[in-house]
């Protein structure tokens, strides 16, 4: 339990004062120190602390994410979107297409050759 308090006061007292002093924003510190102990020292205690913290855990989740979707978007080609094909056909002799005109009808390959 003392470890939990110490390490509590630490984090929450010390980001604040090295943010200040550093000219940087709280949340930018807090994302700096959770990336390091991650990446260096995921079996620590200070790992588990940012776990059990519902606010850096959340604000570890969103990172995570926004990296995800950026990942993503930059991995995927865009599709190729071909324009579609007008078609229309000489009337047929029927009263009706003598009035309205031929058959009209528009389409598009989606499959690739």
């Amino acid at each position: 339990m003392s470890t939990w308090v110490k390490l509590t006061l630490v984090i929450h007292g010390g980001v604040p004062f090295l943010a200040r002093l550093l000219h940087v924003k709280e949340s930018s510190l807090y994302a700096f120190i959770d990336e390091i102990v991650r990446k260096y020292f995921p079996q620590s205690v200070v790992n588990e602390f940012f776990i059990k913290d519902d606010k850096l855990l959340s604000d570890r989740i969103d990172r995570d994410l926004s990296n995800a979707e950026e990942d993503f978007i930059n991995s995927t080609s865009t599709p190729t979107i071909v324009s579609p094909e007008y078609k229309t056909q000489a009337p047929d002799g029927s009263l009706a297409q003598d009035l309205l005109g031929g058959e009209m009808s528009i389409g598009n390959n989606f499959t690739e050759k």
